[in-house]
């Protein structure tokens, strides 16, 4: 009897583990990409605000050279919250950390 609690509760938890995992919503918003200047010439790279809020894309290389302009270009992404910081470096020694999401897809409006 002990055995079948044990099996319904790996059974539980790797369902649990699973669905949390894999399931993260997609969201889709207009937003404003931000680029900082290349990494190679001590700039920041990019920045998305969604929501008047900034994050770092995890993916950013995902991003194509044709948003790499000066200025806030209005866009619409679809992407994951990952709910962890992104690390990056520019023109500091130290490392900076921002919220990360993870990009699906960018197109200007």
């Amino acid at each position: 009897m002990k055995i079948n609690k044990y099996i319904f509760l790996l059974i539980s938890l790797f369902i649990f583990i699973s669905c949390n995992e894999t399931e993260k919503e997609v969201y889709t918003k207009e937003a404003i990409l931000k680029w900082q200047g290349d990494y190679a010439v001590d700039g920041c790279g990019f920045f998305i605000e969604i929501d008047n809020e900034e994050y770092k894309p995890e993916n950013e290389d995902f991003i194509g050279d044709e948003f790499k302009m000066s200025g806030n270009i209005p866009v619409i992404v679809k992407f994951k919250y990952t709910g962890e910081k992104v690390t990056y470096y520019c023109s500091r020694v130290s490392p900076l950390e921002a919220d990360g999401i993870k990009l699906i897809s960018i197109e200007k409006i």
